[in-house]
């Protein structure tokens, strides 16, 4: 999976990527959740035309993509805008960053496709 342009070439995406790699993984699941929170947010907002679509042959998306259809209203998380977050959606994010080790300047390991 190669990183989408508008992502590569996005300075805001270049600072959430750099945060979720120095102080998620440092700081344990709160943290990266939170960052990966805000780096869907930023997508919607600045990039509202990319697709975040599950990756083929990741069970965890296709679970996700099952739970999303069975999310109960109580237990459905919105945006601070109102905006329904698609728990599908929000765990592809995961993978984008995955991706991002390049973007972060740091060496973590992750080569691109």
């Amino acid at each position: 999976m190669t990183l989408p342009p508008e992502i590569d070439m996005c300075d805001g995406c270049r600072d959430l990527a750099g945060a979720w790699w120095q102080h998620g993984i440092a700081d344990g699941k709160s943290k990266f959740g939170l960052q990966e929170f805000e780096f869907y947010e930023h997508l919607k907002d600045e990039h509202p035309t990319l697709r975040l679509a599950s990756l083929e042959g990741c069970n965890t998306c296709k679970e996700a993509v099952a739970m999303a259809q069975f999310v109960l209203p109580d237990m459905a998380m919105y945006r601070k805008n109102g905006d329904y977050v698609d728990p599908a959606e929000l765990h592809f994010v995961r993978h984008l960053l995955e991706r991002t080790a390049e973007l972060s300047g740091k060496d973590v390991g992750w080569a691109a496709d």
